[in-house]
């Protein structure tokens, strides 16, 4: 009989010893998973600019914005509004969703190209956006990255749901045999 029980000790033992290794291993996994880049940019509107603003996201921004994502180089775009912003928080947030960030090169590229589609200059584009600042303040641009919850099933959590269901040596032979 005391063979028996410690056999059954040392099996617990083991059962747990190995458990808590698995589960320390895939407990070190991080839970989250890079996904797109957001380019944002925080714009405080002046009053009186609303109108004018709004005018210009719905015409030139968008199709800013479609063009880009014709050459596949967005994935998308949204325009998120902060309805009762305070006087130091923006009023919209302009978001562009990229899959990865463009490589030097890539921007020089892309940059021709809208240049040559947009049948502007630099020169022409910065004094356009110049001229908004009588409607608009640029409270802030970053990028940031969306991350996506990875499910990870560990063994402790599985052993422990069928702990209160299953008899001990049920749960041995279970982790002996994972």
């Amino acid at each position: 009989m005391r063979n028996v029980t410690s056999f059954w000790t040392g099996a617990v033992c083991a059962a747990l010893l190995s458990m808590g290794s698995v589960g320390s291993a895939l407990a070190d996994e991080y839970p989250l998973v890079a996904g797109d880049f957001w380019d944002l940019s925080a714009i405080k509107i002046k009053d009186g600019g609303d109108l004018a603003y709004a005018t210009f996201i719905a015409n030139e921004w968008r199709a800013d914005q479609e063009f880009a994502k014709s050459k596949g180089w967005i994935k998308g775009y949204h325009v998120l509004s902060n309805t009762w912003s305070r006087h130091d928080e923006a009023d919209l947030y302009l978001i562009v969703v990229y899959e990865k960030i463009p490589t030097s090169a890539e921007s020089e590229a892309r940059s021709d190209e809208y240049l040559a589609w947009k049948k502007k200059t630099n020169a022409q584009l910065s004094k356009e956006s110049g001229n908004r600042v009588e409607i608009r303040e640029l409270f802030g641009h970053c990028w940031r990255t969306k991350y996506t919850v990875a499910f990870v099933v560990s063994l402790q959590i599985y052993a422990a749901a069928f702990a209160s269901t299953r008899p001990m040596w049920q749960l041995v032979l279970l982790a002996w045999a994972l």
